[in-house]
């Protein structure tokens, strides 16, 4: 039996829940409602399914090719088009040399836009995009470690070739992708984490996890307006997979991150003066100074970085050489004459420097498809007359 008071109070509860929901509901129409476009400058949208921003940004991502050519066709100068990143403006050529020393261009807000880098489980980009500390490793350790470790590269591509691509007596049908993205992650975790965590099985998955469903996560979270993206990443199926995969990644690298520190504090105290890490995590330490810093995170922005760009690179190469098949022959003369003079290796960095044809098909390829052109400007300055 209800009495007037429990009868009060569901109704209390009631009208509370509704005003409740009634905001929310505004809030989120007031959000999605926001106007990307910049005044003055013309649109372009694709001609089917396109018009809703939602749609145009979904058919981007499917034609962007198509899309970009008619917006070069159409406009006379600058115009913008729905990306999945939201709405980009397309500069003509003529404007690179006048914008790529502005200090006002850059790709670090772009990429913290793109890649979600203030959400969580986005660690490794956080840690790419916000962490100087990473960034001083790269360019003051790392990079010049890289010619010292040239033998344990070569190495560690070999077994992971013959463990992963084997040798097939008969043609054998794959997706390039699919094999290449495992060599990549045993060959740089050899670089990154040495040669224990580069060969376990558990922390190779989740390299390879976590690679695929960082940028699958970021594309989904794109869909959503910028403003909400805090609040509905919670729900979105690929974000809590990405959320998983980190909290495994905690749980994988933990006990190995502690014992590398427990190694390098002991190579500290015994040691006096310069000595050389062989790791990004003593690295790491090694730039800190005794800052905090988050090396599981750091681990996995190295790992998505590398095994995206250098996945990338060997793919298109592979498709570039099937499209060109009379560069076969050339490369492969290169190959064994440098191999032949340098006696059988190319663990030198003086065999490396001689394969300059290789060299050459790479940047190429490169030139042809790079990995990102993207760079930002507020909507302020832009607005602005910047």
């Amino acid at each position: 039996m209800e009495t007037a008071g429990s009868t009060t109070l569901n109704t209390t509860s009631y009208i509370i829940t509704a005003v409740l929901t009634a905001c929310m509901l505004f809030y989120t129409y007031r959000l999605t409602k926001h106007n990307e476009l910049y005044d003055g400058i013309q649109v372009v949208r694709p001609t089917k399914n396109g018009h809703s921003p939602r749609e145009a940004k979904k058919t981007y991502g499917e034609s962007a090719l198509s899309i970009l050519a008619d917006g070069k066709r159409k406009a006379k100068g600058a115009f913008q088009v729905y990306t999945e990143a939201g709405v980009m403006i397309i500069l003509p050529s003529k404007y690179f040399a006048e914008i790529k020393s502005d200090a006002r261009f850059g790709t670090d807000e772009a990429s913290k836009k793109t890649f979600m880098a203030e959400i969580p489980g986005f660690d490794g980009f956080h840690a790419l995009l916000n962490h100087n500390m990473l960034q001083d490793m790269i360019r003051t350790k790392l990079t010049q470690s890289l010619g010292t470790m040239t033998s344990e590269i070569v190495e560690e591509t070999a077994l992971a070739a013959e463990s992963i691509l084997g040798f097939p007596s008969e043609w054998t049908e794959v997706r390039p992708i699919e094999p290449i993205y495992r060599l990549v992650a045993r060959v740089s975790s050899r670089v990154f984490a040495g040669t224990r965590l580069c060969r376990d099985s558990a922390w190779l998955e989740i390299a390879v996890s976590y690679t695929v469903l960082a940028f699958d996560a970021a594309r989904a979270l794109r869909f959503w307006p910028e403003r909400i993206r805090p609040l509905v990443h919670w729900f979105v199926p690929e974000c809590c997979r990405l959320r998983k995969v980190v909290k495994n990644a905690r749980s994988v690298l933990g006990p190995e991150i502690d014992n590398m520190k427990q190694q390098w504090e002991q190579a500290k105290e015994i040691q006096s003066g310069k000595r050389t890490s062989k790791n990004t995590i003593s690295m790491m330490l090694d730039v800190a100074k005794g800052r905090p810093v988050d090396l599981i995170e750091a681990q996995l922005g190295l790992t998505a970085a590398a095994m995206h760009t250098t996945t990338d690179m060997t793919v298109e190469v592979l498709y570039r050489l099937c499209e060109h098949p009379e560069f076969f022959e050339p490369m492969r003369e290169e190959i064994e004459r440098v191999l032949r003079e340098s006696g059988g290796s190319l663990t030198k960095k003086t065999a490396l420097y001689e394969l300059k044809f290789m060299d050459s098909f790479l940047k190429e390829t490169q030139r042809l498809k790079p990995t990102s052109l993207s760079k930002f400007l507020s909507r302020d300055s832009i607005e602005s007359g910047a």
